[in-house]
């Protein structure tokens, strides 16, 4: 005898097989099989400030089902920052990702515990005056020597 669970839930079995019988307590319990992101992605924002929109992922079990009350982990580079986010009724969860001080490209890795892939997503960070550097080249020749004493550094 084969018994498929289809809905998450608990159920008692008994069986008899010539007048001996058992009971036995059977637990469904959806496994994830594939989180994706929904929303927020391919972003940019100043560095240092926060996306204009949440990065959202949806968590689905193997049947295709949205997954409630599945942690998932947001985890930004180079910032070094973590947030733990649990999905809603229909499999989503979501962070605002604040970006971090220097300019570039930045990832955030989506992680969910059972599953063994995870997703990336990346956002551009704009420079900013704070962390922008401009540095002279040493002059060669005439015209660069011109210009750096008509520059005025304030």
């Amino acid at each position: 005898m084969l018994i498929t669970g289809v809905t998450p839930g608990r159920t008692m079995l008994e069986a008899r097989v010539q007048g001996i019988s058992a009971r036995i307590e059977i637990a469904v319990v959806p496994v994830a099989a594939s989180v994706a992101v929904v929303a927020g992605k391919g972003q940019r924002a100043q560095a240092g400030r926060a996306l204009a929109q949440p990065v959202m992922v949806q968590v689905l079990s193997r049947g295709g089902r949205p997954m409630d009350g599945v942690p998932v982990r947001f985890a930004a580079e180079p910032a070094s920052t973590e947030e733990t986010a649990l999905t809603d009724a229909a499999g989503r969860a979501e962070s605002t990702w604040t970006l971090a001080d220097r300019p570039g490209r930045q990832r955030l890795t989506v992680v969910v515990a059972g599953l063994d892939s995870v997703v990336t997503v990346t956002a551009e960070a704009d420079p900013v005056p704070a962390n922008t550097r401009l540095v002279l080249a040493s002059p060669v020749g005439g015209a660069p020597r011109e210009l750096a004493r008509r520059v005025r550094w304030s």
